[in-house]
């Protein structure tokens, strides 16, 4: 059965724990999420509103960094709040996904920054050059990991991946990112 994560923390540990406030960081986890959701939709819809914003390559940057975000925290409460093995692994794939693709758009925001700041004459690229790999990355990874996991794809108490099996999905791509980013 599918329980929840209580908190983001427990995305990056390998074994399942009881806490001892488990319903007050339920309860908190939920009011969060919910305002991320909140805070990610209206960038998207500030974004797709001001067509100077659409025009630059940052903001298109933003935008799907906003996207990701808004899918990360959808998918997150969906898997807290979600019952029956089908649903849950869904919500770990996507949760998966989306929590990879924010991954990849912020190292797109810090090459972004990379090229703004640095090379700031003949700085020639194209938002495909990003856009593909940013969204591309995660959907394969996912794809293999819950392809090659199968039935052990997640956790038994949890929508997120399960430490045994198929954990260094997340883990190995995203210190992947954070050691590019340093």
């Amino acid at each position: 059965s599918c329980d929840h994560l209580t908190n983001f923390a427990l995305m990056m540990v390998p074994y399942e724990g009881a806490a001892a406030n488990d319903r007050l960081l339920s309860i908190l986890s939920y009011i969060c999420l919910s305002l991320s959701i909140l805070g990610s939709l209206s960038t998207v819809l500030t974004i797709l509103s001001m067509r100077h914003l659409r025009r630059s390559k940052s903001s298109q940057v933003h935008l799907n960094l906003a996207i990701a975000m808004l899918g990360a925290s959808t998918a997150h409460l969906i898997g807290d709040l979600a019952h029956g093995p089908g649903v849950c692994t869904a919500a770990g794939f996507l949760k998966q996904v989306f929590y990879l693709a924010v991954m990849c758009w912020s190292l797109a925001e810090a090459i972004t920054m990379y090229i703004a700041f640095v090379t700031v004459f003949g700085s020639q690229w194209s938002l495909w050059h990003v856009l593909i790999p940013a969204w591309g990355c995660p959907v394969a990874i996912g794809t293999v990991t819950i392809l090659l996991a199968g039935p052990d794809y997640t956790r038994q108490n949890t929508c997120w991946l399960s430490p045994d099996t198929t954990w260094w999905g997340f883990l190995g791509f995203t210190y992947s990112i954070i050691f590019i980013n340093i």
